[in-house]
This record gives C-alpha cells, sequence and structure tokens, in this order.
C-alpha cells in the first residue's frame, strides 16, 4: 500500500526521533490521567510496556520479519565470553560501593551499611517487576533507541542523548511518585540515567545480547535497595557521589575498549565503528 510505503520511508529516515516522540508525550499524557484516576485499571498496567510496544512496533514497520527475528535473537544470546557475565554482575555491586567508600575514607560516614536480606524479603513480586521493567527497558532503550541514534551521532554520544530521554521519561512518574523508590531530584535523575545508558550501550554494542543488558540492569535494581545510596532528605551526597561512579564507569568504558571516538565531526554514516 502505498500510504504503508510513505509511513515506512519516513521513520526510516529517524526511528529514534519518532520513538521518542511517540514515548515521551504518551508517557505524560498516561501519567497524568492516571494521576487524576480517569485510567482503567486494566491500562495503567499496561502503561509499563509502553515503550517497548513503540519499539516493537516501529522495528515491525521499518525492518518487517528481519527486524523482529533480530530482535527475539538478542534477548536469548547467551553464548557469550565468561568476562561479560562478569560485568554484568558485578558492575553495579562495585559502582554502589565505590562512593561509601570514598565516603567512609574522608569521614564523611563512620560505617558502610549494607543490607542483603532485603533481596530476600523484597519478594517474588518485585522480582517480577524489576524482570519486566528490565527487559522492557533493554528492548526501547537500548536496543532501539540509542542503537537508532547511532545513524547521527558516535556511539557514546547516541548512548548519552538516548540515557537522556530515558531519564525524562521518569519524570512524570518522579513528580508523580509513582514506580520510584522515593522521588528524586530530576536533573540528576536524568544524569543518572545518561550514565546506565552509556554502560547498557556499551554492554550492548559489544555482545550485541538484550538479555545480558537485562540481566545487569535487575542487579543494578537489587543494588539500590542493598547498599543506601537512593536519595534521603539531608543527604543527597552519597545518591550524587553514586550518580559520579556511574558517570566515570561509562566514560572508562567507552575510552578503554572503544567504540572509538568518543566524539567525532565525520559523518557516522561513514564512520566504521557504527554497525
Amino acid at each position: 500500500m502505498f500510504w504503508l510505503t510513505s509511513v515506512r520511508n519516513l521513520v526510516t529516515r529517524a526511528p529514534a526521533a519518532w520513538f521518542f516522540g511517540l514515548a515521551l508525550p504518551a508517557q505524560g499524557l498516561l501519567v497524568a490521567a492516571e494521576v487524576q484516576g480517569v485510567l482503567p485499571e486494566w491500562l495503567v498496567r499496561l502503561r509499563l510496556y509502553l515503550p517497548a510496544v513503540i519499539a516493537v512496533g516501529l522495528t515491525a514497520l521499518i525492518s518487517g520479519t528481519a527486524g523482529l527475528t533480530k530482535t527475539f535473537l538478542s534477548l536469548v544470546k547467551l553464548n557469550l565470553p565468561w568476562y561479560w557475565f562478569f560485568v554484568a554482575l558485578l558492575y553495579a555491586p562495585v559502582v554502589g560501593i565505590v562512593p561509601l567508600l570514598l565516603f567512609r575514607a574522608v569521614g564523611f560516614i563512620d560505617h558502610i551499611e549494607y543490607d542483603t536480606n532485603i533481596v530476600q524479603s523484597s519478594g517474588i513480586l518485585f522480582l517480577k517487576f524489576v524482570l519486566t521493567i528490565s527487559l522492557v527497558e533493554e528492548i526501547s532503550w537500548v536496543s532501539f533507541g540509542i542503537t537508532h541514534l547511532k545513524q547521527w551521532f558516535t556511539p557514546f554520544v547516541a548512548a548519552v542523548i538516548g540515557g537522556a530521554a530515558w531519564g525524562i521519561w521518569y519524570i512524570p512518574l518522579n513528580v508523580a511518585g509513582i514506580q520510584v523508590a522515593g522521588r528524586f531530584p530530576n536533573l540528576p535523575m536524568v544524569i543518572n540515567f545518561m550514565a546506565i545508558g552509556a554502560s547498557c550501550a556499551w554492554v550492548y554494542y559489544h555482545t550485541r545480547s538484550a538479555i545480558l543488558v537485562a540481566l545487569m540492569q535487575v542487579v543494578m535494581n537489587y543494588t539500590a535497595l542493598v547498599f543506601p545510596v537512593l536519595p534521603k532528605p539531608g543527604a543527597e551526597g552519597i545518591y550524587y557521589a553514586f550518580i559520579a561512579a556511574k558517570c566515570t564507569f561509562a566514560v572508562t568504558f567507552f575510552a578503554w575498549k572503544g567504540p572509538k571516538p568518543l566524539f567525532s565531526t565525520v559523518p557516522i554514516a561513514n564512520s566504521a565503528e557504527v554497525r
């Protein structure tokens, strides 16, 4: 059909822009409707899946069966060198403990607190929620949004921009106090997601494994529970240090193992680093 071909050609020019342009306004409208109590319960539950639905729909439109197959295969790709599982499992705990060690070293805190029992006490429902969120956000923000931004930017810049959009997605939820463990300062929260997006994109770039990135995010969610790194009134310093540690790791990953250059004035379409 002519109209479908026209839409496909239009979306193909800038898939990431279409994804962000659809997902972010829809999130704001749905959260506002949820706060006002005008959304039915079933639609409130489905809001969780919105970014993945948009990403999968756009993938089907621009790439068809081949694109959907690629997305599915990335969700079951586990045939990887052992050290990538090492990165996925230890990245978050290391990033979580670094700011606490720093604060302990300079005397800002007397001891390092942690609560491993919370992993068990959080229950199966929280685990199901975290697994769902991790898979949805990997499929949408990392595999689709950040990957397609590489049409225009270096992989590092694409990851930072995509991470910023990912953080903006959470602002309505943060303001409304929905689905967020405490109301975070909005700007640091967005910077936090810029760092998360960069680290996740780095892992995905080198492995093409969506399930590994999702695992990385699951561990990150539980790390934030085990270590006291989330912001508390009058004690936001550790949270800011937590974000700084994430930013440092993200830049280090790209500077160490690429893809490079991190920044470039050369059209990315001509860069051999983009794949």
